[in-house]
């Protein structure tokens, strides 16, 4: 089984680079990589049409070099429009060639759905309606594509974290290290955005200091609301109880996550955010909403908790029914971890990615047949 796959230029930072970048040291079949769009961070929107020709001619190429003729050319579009215009005619180089197509869509969220239904959905769903199969992140945006009028298969997928992240870790150490900590470090882990509930959080901890609460925040992430998050802690008087560090990677951000004791990520709107499943790895309890992809796995009460409230006063609760039970915080750090361990390593995604690649080439028939 031969599969070519585009995908982001691996060394750049986001989800899907580091995605790709960890599940090809895993995966157990002959995959090629085309890397397409941006060239580099922070690239301007006037230089990223500059690409979409010699993108759409690499593709055409790497198709046409091959001797044997791939199985599935596996297309990565981000849900937005500039990304899902690139793909959308990429998805056409690959079905001309008579190539089956594999479309796993990222970053999806409500803002960018509710544009694409307003502005370009006819040109949207004619143009990827041509796929052979889809992956998504959560069973709520399949329900979307189903309302849409998708026909093929859907599969549900996750992130991943890369199994070598947890080399030399040990959940008792860190259940140990966190029954002698004080403060209470919580982490939040994430681009540095209003939407994932940074504010929320802030006031969730001025609130556990007004109760008298040795407890402390550390924000890592960049963003464009780096600044008024920062703004934002010194105005609520949480200035003292809160660290920003600003885009971390490697063993800064390993560090982060082996010596934090609760992970705190109120998100308005997510598609399948990798921190979460990071922080579960490494034992961290959750206190988070059920959006995206979340709200399919995590089970509340054990995983941590999980809010449909924006309230700081609820989600200081439920930080502070964690932190003040030690025996409820050591429950659900080996369950998270256990959890995380059996669903979300990248040789597990990797395995799971090769069946549905298999799947895909069995004609829909016989897998009816199966399941009957």
């Amino acid at each position: 089984m031969r599969i070519l796959i585009t995908c982001p230029h691996l060394y750049l930072r986001g989800g899907v680079s580091n995605y790709y970048g960890v599940i090809k040291k895993y995966l157990p079949v002959e995959a090629d990589f085309v890397e397409v769009g941006a060239r580099k961070e922070g690239e301007g929107r006037l230089a990223k049409p500059l690409h979409l020709l010699s993108d759409c001619k690499k593709l055409g190429h790497q198709l046409n070099r091959r001797q044997e003729k791939y199985n599935l050319v596996h297309i990565n579009p981000s849900f937005n429009f500039a990304s899902l215009l690139r793909d959308g005619l990429l998805l056409r180089i690959a079905k001309k060639s008579g190539t089956k197509t594999l479309v796993f869509f990222r970053g999806i969220n409500r803002h960018n759905i509710g544009f694409t239904e307003q502005h370009f959905f006819r040109p949207f769903f004619r143009g990827y309606d041509k796929a052979d199969g889809f992956i998504v992140l959560s069973s709520e945006f399949k329900d979307k594509m189903r309302d849409w009028g998708f026909k093929q298969r859907i599969f549900e997928e996750t992130t991943l974290v890369d199994d070598e992240y947890l080399r030399d870790f040990s959940i008792e150490k860190r259940i140990r290290r966190a029954q002698s900590h004080k403060p209470t470090r919580l982490l939040f882990l994430s681009r540095i955005l209003r939407e994932k509930g940074i504010c929320e959080t802030i006031q969730a901890v001025r609130k556990l200091r007004e109760k008298r609460h040795d407890i402390c925040l550390t924000v890592a992430g960049d963003g464009p609301f780096f600044n008024e998050a920062r703004q934002f802690a010194r105005t609520v008087g949480a200035a003292e109880s809160v660290s920003f560090l600003g885009y971390v990677k490697g063993q800064q951000k390993k560090g982060l996550l082996v010596n934090s004791d609760i992970f705190v990520f109120p998100s308005y709107s997510e598609g399948m955010p990798n921190s979460v499943l990071e922080a579960m790895a490494f034992g961290l309890p959750v206190v988070t909403r059920p959006v995206g992809g979340i709200k399919d796995f995590f089970m509340n009460g054990e995983h941590g908790y999980m809010t449909e409230s924006k309230d700081p006063e609820i989600i200081a609760t439920l930080i502070e029914r964690i932190m003040t039970d030690r025996a409820l915080m050591t429950k659900m750090s080996r369950t998270v971890h256990e959890y995380a361990k059996k669903r979300f390593m990248a040789s597990s995604v990797a395995e799971r990615l090769t069946d549905i690649y298999k799947t895909m080439m069995r004609p829909e028939s016989s897998i009816q047949r199966a399941l009957e």
